[in-house]
């Protein structure tokens, strides 16, 4: 990917430009690409609360403009949230100065980044803040913001209100160190899964996993991370997302029911007594392979259906098509990744790849992620299942997998990277960052 050629522009020629696209004499559709997040902020009135607020935002932007620091207006959500909580600024922004040195090389959005860490120390305390915590303003979370107003001003991150995890010191040392990529969610857990001993592949491999019920349980959440360092062996044959996935199945039950109106509504969840204590890897790939042929049974997928009250459950949340890839110029051979939209599908993916993908029918029902199969096409061969993949919400690809849980080959990451690269999602499989 090549980079985008920085730009220079002066003060005065940044303030005419935002004059130009507040007062409308430059249309949404004709707006410099530079400037086309700030544009629709400036152009738009949906997240205002009060009338004047869109005058004094533009006042906002307006007095932040500084030779060749143009690309801070790449971080409109940011710089609006920012305004959001002028209330708690305690300079002017008129008397800002970049003071930070920009990486000789950096690419605008490095670059933004960059100056936004900078404008929001200046307007917001006196103490540096990681780069991470940037995330707090751009997602616009309360509580996130609420942390980064805490360390700007110099508070231990042990000390700030509602943390949802517990802090020793070497871990808040540790969560001031998280790579710059990950949120501020994912910067506590790197506090602690690094100041208990383990890697950053562990980390990452932890991270693309579905943890939203394990972390919730403090004790067997640090007591899972404690194991996967004791047991290294899952990680180096990249079996830690179907640990983390038997593991959910096994201490958390939500059940189903019916309500008056006839909706399937999930039930509060029920934590069991399961534990990691005392197991080894081997004994734990038996309960994951005995667990799968559980799941793939067919009299288990009808006590499912018979739980939604329905034969068969469908649904259809992706707007990305069919892909399909060519190894070669008019070969009889070709793959197709596909959408798996129904629960008879999922099913029957999960049976013949003897993997868990079936035990992810509520994901794929509420949206959290969907699941994609890659299948191998021969014109006068039967259609062979090679991979099935899953996709966040958020457009990232964090797992795929073939028979067995085996990983995908060159060739199959080869076809793989191609649809990613067609769909513009970000791969992130265990601990690899494509």
């Amino acid at each position: 990917m090549t980079k985008q050629k920085q730009r220079a522009y002066t003060r005065a020629q940044l303030e005419t430009i935002l004059y130009d696209l507040s007062h409308r004499k430059v249309a949404i559709s004709n707006r410099p690409n530079d400037f086309k997040n700030i544009a629709e902020l400036l152009q738009t009135t949906w997240w205002h609360r009060r009338r004047c607020d869109q005058k004094e935002f533009y006042q906002f932007v307006k007095d932040i403009a500084r030779d060749n620091a143009y690309q801070i207006y790449y971080r409109g959500t940011a710089l609006s949230n920012a305004y959001r909580y002028a209330k708690y600024w305690i300079r002017d922004p008129k008397d800002w100065e970049p003071t930070i040195e920009l990486p000789r090389g950096a690419s605008w959005r490095e670059a933004s980044n960059f100056l936004l860490k900078d404008l929001l120390q200046f307007l917001f305390g006196h103490y540096s803040v990681p780069m991470f915590m940037n995330q707090a303003w751009k997602t616009g979370n309360k509580q996130t913001i609420e942390w980064y107003l805490h360390l700007v001003n110099g508070h231990n991150i042990r000390k700030a209100k509602d943390l949802p995890v517990s802090l020793t010191k070497k871990m808040a040392h540790h969560f001031l160190e998280s790579p710059v990529e990950y949120s501020v969610y994912q910067a506590l857990y790197y506090g602690q899964i690094i100041a208990l001993g383990g890697s950053m592949a562990l980390f990452k491999a932890l991270m693309v996993a579905k943890l939203d019920q394990v972390t919730q349980d403090t004790a067997f959440w640090l007591e899972l991370i404690q194991f996967l360092i004791n047991h290294p062996d899952f990680l180096e044959n990249h079996q830690v997302g179907p640990l983390v996935d038997f593991t959910v199945a096994q201490r958390y039950e939500t059940p189903l029911q019916l309500n008056e109106a006839g909706e399937l509504v999930r039930q509060k969840t029920r934590t069991t007594e399961f534990s990691l204590k005392g197991r080894t890897y081997g004994s734990l790939m038996r309960m994951i392979g005995e667990w799968h042929r559980w799941l793939n049974d067919a009299q288990q997928y009808q006590r499912v259906m018979e739980q939604y009250g329905q034969a068969v459950v469908h649904w259809n949340y992706s707007t990305m098509d069919e892909f399909h890839y060519f190894a070669k110029r008019r070969s009889l051979q070709w793959y197709t990744i596909r959408q798996i939209t129904d629960s008879q599908s999922l099913f029957e993916e999960g049976r013949q790849m003897s993997h868990c993908v079936s035990s992810y029918l509520n994901r794929c029902t509420s949206g959290y992620c969907s699941i994609w199969s890659l299948v191998k096409q021969d014109l006068f061969r039967p259609t062979t299942k090679i991979i099935t993949i899953e996709v966040l919400d958020d457009h990232r690809v964090v797992q795929a997998r073939g028979a067995y849980n085996r990983m995908p080959s060159e060739k199959e990451m080869k076809v793989i990277k191609a649809w990613a690269s067609a769909q513009k999602l970000k791969l992130q499989l265990n601990d690899e960052l494509y």
